[in-house]
C-alpha cells in the first residue's frame, strides 16, 4: 500500500527503522514512543498509529478508506513530512 510505504520512507529518515519480526503496528508503536520523548515533535506521536491502522484496514481488512479517512492519513503524513524539511 502506497501510503505504508511513505510512511516507512518518512521514519527511516528520521533513523527508524523496522526490526526483522516487528509487526507494521509494532513498528508504528515504536516510532510513536520515539517521536513522544523527541522535544518539539511530539505532537507526531498519533500519525505512525494512524498511517498503520489505515493500512490494516485496507491490506488486511480489504476495506478502501473513505474519503476522510484517507484525507486524515495525508494529513499525518504531510505532518510528518513538513517537520522533515524544517
Amino acid at each position: 500500500v502506497q501510503f505504508y510505504q511513505r510512511l516507512i520512507a518518512l521514519l527511516r529518515k528520521r533513523g527508524m527503522r523496522r526490526a526483522p519480526g516487528q509487526t507494521p503496528y509494532e513498528f508504528a508503536a515504536a516510532a510513536a514512543g520515539r517521536l513522544a520523548a523527541t522535544p518539539g515533535l511530539e505532537h507526531l506521536a498519533p500519525c505512525p498509529e494512524q498511517v498503520v491502522l489505515a493500512f490494516y484496514q485496507v491490506r488486511f481488512g480489504h476495506q478502501p478508506l473513505d474519503n476522510a479517512q484517507r484525507e486524515a492519513v495525508e494529513y499525518a503524513l504531510m505532518k510528518l513530512a513538513r517537520t522533515q524539511d524544517e
